[in-house]
């Protein structure tokens, strides 16, 4: 069964996420981090800073409380918003590649 690439992943086309992430170098630290780097074009830059934008804004979401949870992120350090919503973003993007 053929990828729907213009089906959407945190409202951005699944095609755009995948080229921004195959465009990406990813290199580990001696501390255990993971250092991100790509040049990528400016529609898949945009569309991977709104989608980030959007798993981190589930996550920040105050309606009902603390969401962080709820959105599969970790409820323990605010700092790594964005680390935790990239991380969530890739499951997502792969769960929509292998669908």
């Amino acid at each position: 069964m053929p990828i729907d690439l213009d089906g959407l992943v945190a409202g951005e086309p699944l095609r755009l996420l995948l080229q921004a992430l195959s465009q990406m170098e990813m290199t580990p630290g001696a501390d255990g981090a993971v250092t991100v780097q790509g040049q990528l074009s400016p529609e898949a830059d945009a569309a991977l800073r709104r989608a980030l934008a959007r798993v981190e804004s589930e996550a920040a979401s105050t309606d009902g409380g603390d969401n962080r949870t709820d959105a599969g992120l970790s409820p323990e350090s605010a700092e790594d918003a964005r680390a935790d919503a990239f991380t969530v973003l890739l499951r997502r993007v792969m769960d929509a590649a292998e669908a």
